[in-house]
C-alpha cells in the first residue's frame, strides 16, 4: 500500500498543481481562446516539440568517406523528395484528444513536414509523394514515389502508424468504428487505440513495400518515425545510408521541429522516454502463442 500510496501522490500533486481541484475561474481553468495561439505558447510548443524527437541512427551521405548526413545545408541546393503517407501530416502528428487548434475548426493552420522541410530548403526543390496510404493495400502511387527518390539528393521517408481518431483516412476500415470497434479483417490492426491490442508491432505490409522500394536504391535517406505504440524497425537500422528519427507524435508544431532539427537550426534532440525491450517481448509473444 505504501507504493499505491506514493504513485498516488506524484499522481495527484500534479492535478493540484493544475488547479484541476480549484474552483473554474481559478488556475488552469480560466485559460479561453484568447490564451491559445499565442507567441508565447507557440514558441513552447515548438521548444518542447525539438526536445522530444529522438535521433536513433545518424546515416552518412553516401560519399566514399563516411560523412554525416545531417545537419542538411540550405546552401547545397538540395533535391529533396519527401515519400510516405506521413510525409505531408497535420492531423495525425497530434494526439487524437486534442481539440479546436484552427480557426476554422481543422487542421489546415498546421505546417506539415514537407511544407517546413521546403521552406528551410528555400534554395533546392522539395517533392512530396505519399507512395501510398498507412494502411491501404493500393500500391499504384509506389512508382511514382520511386521514380522521385530516383531523381533526388535526399530522401525523407516518412512512415508510422497512426490512432483510432485517424480511421477515417483509410478506406479499407470501416466507416462505423466512431468508437475504435476493430476486428481482424481490415487495416484497422495497424491503428493504436485506448482498449484496442495490437497483434503485431510490424509496419503495415504496404509501408514495408514502399521502404524497401527507397531503400534499395542506397539514397541518403532520412526515416522519420511517427507512433506512440511500439513499432519494429530493425530491417531499417545498420544501414549507412540511413538516419532514423523517432518524432513519436510531435504536435502542431512538429512539421516545424523537424524541419529544424533536420537542417540545423536546433540542435535540442530528446532521448528516449523508455528503454524498448523488442527482442525479450517478441520471445515472450512467441511462448505464449505457442
Amino acid at each position: 500500500m505504501s507504493d499505491v500510496d506514493a504513485r498516488l501522490f506524484n499522481s495527484f500533486r500534479v492535478r493540484f498543481r493544475l488547479g484541476l481541484f480549484d474552483s473554474q475561474s481559478d488556475a488552469y481553468w480560466q485559460y479561453g481562446t484568447k490564451n491559445i495561439g499565442t507567441e508565447a505558447s507557440i514558441n513552447l510548443n515548438l521548444k518542447v516539440a525539438e526536445e522530444s524527437i529522438v535521433l536513433l541512427q545518424h546515416g552518412s551521405s553516401g560519399s566514399s568517406t563516411r560523412v554525416n548526413l545531417l545537419p542538411l545545408q540550405q546552401s547545397d541546393n538540395l533535391n529533396i523528395a519527401v515519400v510516405g503517407p506521413l510525409g505531408d501530416a497535420t492531423r495525425s502528428m497530434i494526439q487524437v484528444d486534442t481539440g479546436k487548434l484552427c480557426p476554422d475548426g481543422n487542421f489546415d493552420c498546421i505546417e506539415s513536414p514537407f511544407n517546413a522541410i521546403a521552406k528551410l530548403n528555400a534554395n533546392g526543390t522539395t517533392s512530396y509523394h505519399a507512395g501510398c496510404g498507412i494502411i491501404s493495400n493500393d500500391d499504384s502511387q509506389i512508382e511514382t514515389a520511386v521514380l522521385a527518390a530516383k531523381q533526388a539528393d535526399v530522401v525523407v521517408l516518412a512512415i508510422g502508424i497512426t490512432s483510432c481518431g485517424d480511421w477515417w483516412r483509410s478506406p479499407v476500415v470501416p466507416k462505423n468504428l466512431m468508437h475504435c470497434h476493430f476486428n481482424d479483417t481490415d487495416g484497422s490492426r495497424y491503428l493504436e487505440a485506448e482498449g484496442h491490442d495490437r497483434e503485431t508491432l510490424d509496419l503495415p505490409p504496404i509501408q514495408q513495400k514502399l521502404s524497401t522500394a527507397i531503400l534499395t536504391l542506397n539514397k541518403p535517406t532520412i526515416i522519420i518515425l511517427m507512433h506512440a505504440g511500439q513499432i519494429a524497425i530493425e530491417q531499417l537500422l545498420h544501414l549507412n545510408h540511413v538516419t532514423v528519427v523517432d518524432a513519436f507524435y510531435p504536435g502542431a508544431m512538429g512539421g516545424v521541429a523537424l524541419a529544424n532539427l533536420l537542417f540545423g537550426q536546433s540542435n535540442r534532440w530528446g532521448k528516449l522516454p523508455y528503454t524498448v525491450y523488442v527482442l525479450l517481448f517478441l520471445q515472450l509473444c512467441h511462448c505464449f502463442l505457442e
